[in-house]
């Protein structure tokens, strides 16, 4: 589906919400939305000129609305959501959002139980220093940018990307990165080999000139890359570099992260 031009956002107070607003509105459409409770990220938004309503009520909906997408914390019975139901206007889930706005690009998505947003923020830093003009969407204000967005020009989009209830399945990644797998999400995932499926999946959607950026002699990983078609490159066999001020084994790993991708 084609993202229309005029958008309202249920829970756009979110932090994948908030992020993809910004972007839309970046690239030309009309957005509002409603959240909650005010909030600082929510304050961000109406600075940058995206209209907020506190509070969820049905005539929130601007007449004109084309298209409606809510945050995952946003259930059915949500007002705003059954007013849309009610008068036909089409719903969309953030993640299947995030999917249709990164389908055509050259999306790198960074997933793992631990250092997603880190890792997000710091490849996105990267890039825009080596002048490879990304757009990035993060789970965190990054202080860099000020913003957990980051306008780009170039096809490269870099996300954080959710395995919590199969989200990155919405995704179309040409780089899949894993920072490391453990059990997590228990509500959804009754254990982890239900959990390393949804990896396995996703893992198995990257192209095949594509590349799978994760540690492959993991336990927990190296089964779900038994019949992956991309390149895999493991982080684990890079070297390390002497940065000031930065000490600790994990600190380590990041950096064979970082120059593995």
């Amino acid at each position: 589906m084609e993202i229309p031009r005029r958008i309202y956002m249920v829970g756009i107070g979110g932090i994948g919400m908030s992020a993809l607003a910004q972007f839309l509105k970046h690239t030309g459409h009309d957005v509002s939305g409603s959240d909650r409770e005010e909030s600082p990220v929510v304050n961000m938004l109406i600075k940058k000129g995206i209209p907020v309503m506190v509070g969820h009520d049905a005539h929130n909906i601007p007449a004109h609305t084309e298209l409606l997408i809510y945050s995952d914390a946003v259930y059915s019975d949500n007002p705003e959501r059954m007013r849309a139901k009610g008068t036909g206007i089409p719903e969309m889930s953030y993640y299947e959002a995030l999917g249709e706005v990164s389908r055509g690009r050259r999306t790198i998505a960074v997933t793992g139980t631990h250092g997603k947003t880190t890792t997000t923020g710091m490849l996105a830093a990267i890039l825009q220093h080596c002048k490879k003009e990304p757009t990035a969407i993060i789970g965190s204000i990054i202080k860099d940018f000020g913003s957990n967005f980051l306008a780009g020009r170039s096809d490269i989009f870099v996300v954080e990307a959710c395995e919590y209830r199969d989200h990155i399945l919405k995704l179309t990644p040409e780089i899949l990165v894993i920072t490391n797998l453990e059990l997590d999400h228990t509500d959804y995932f009754p254990n982890l080999e239900a959990l390393q499926e949804t990896f396995k999946k996703a893992a198995e959607r990257v192209p095949k000139h594509g590349v799978i950026v994760t540690m492959s002699n993991d336990s927990n990983i190296a089964p779900i890359l038994q019949n992956v078609s991309a390149r895999i490159v493991d982080f684990s066999k890079c070297g390390t570099y002497e940065v000031p001020h930065l000490i600790g084994e994990f600190t380590q790993e990041f950096q064979r992260l970082m120059a593995a991708i």
